[in-house]
C-alpha cells in the first residue's frame, strides 16, 4: 500500500522489504486498497501456498472494507482461506505456525518462517529495484 501511495519502500538489512511511513492511513484510498488486494491475491495465486489465513487489526480504519475487499477477491481467485478481525494482529501472528507474511521486525523476530509477500510483488509485477540498506556496514 504504501509503495503505491508513492512512500520510500526499501530493502532492511535482514533482506525484508519495509516502508518509511506510518501504516495507519495506507488503506484510507478504497482504489488503492483494492489495487493493493488484487496484487496481494495475483501473487497467491501463483504461488499457491494452500490455504490463507489474513489477521487484520480490527482497530484500524477500514479494516472491516479490506477484510471484506479481501474475501471477495480470494473467492473470486478460487483461494481458500479466511479473515479474521483481531484485536491484536502482532499478539495473533507472533503465536501462529505455518509461514508468516510481515514485514514487522518484532514478528520476524518471533517467528521460524517468514514469506517477503511485498517483494515478491514489487518485483514481478512492479520490476521494483529499491534501495538495500544491506549494502551498508553493520555495526
Amino acid at each position: 500500500g504504501n509503495y503505491l501511495s508513492g512512500c520510500f519502500v526499501y530493502r532492511a538489512c535482514d533482506g525484508i522489504i519495509r516502508d518509511a511511513a506510518e501504516s495507519n492511513g495506507v488503506f484510507r484510498s478504497s482504489e488503492r486498497r483494492r489495487r493493493a488486494v488484487r496484487l496481494i491475491v495475483t501473487a497467491m495465486a501463483k504461488l499457491d501456498p494452500g490455504p490463507l489465513h489474513f489477521y487484520i487489526d480490527e482497530p484500524h480504519p477500514h479494516s472491516r472494507d479490506l477484510a471484506g475487499e479481501l474475501r471477495e477477491a480470494l473467492r473470486a481467485a478460487g483461494l481458500s482461506g479466511e479473515i479474521k478481525l483481531v484485536r491484536s494482529a502482532d499478539r495473533v501472528l507472533k503465536n501462529a505456525g505455518g509461514i508468516l507474511v510481515s514485514g514487522d521486525s518484532e514478528i520476524i523476530d518471533a517467528v521460524r518462517k517468514v514469506f517477503d509477500l511485498a517483494s515478491f510483488v514489487l518485483e514481478t509485477e512492479f520490476l521494483a529495484d529499491l534501495p538495500d540498506l544491506g549494502v551498508f556496514p553493520q555495526p
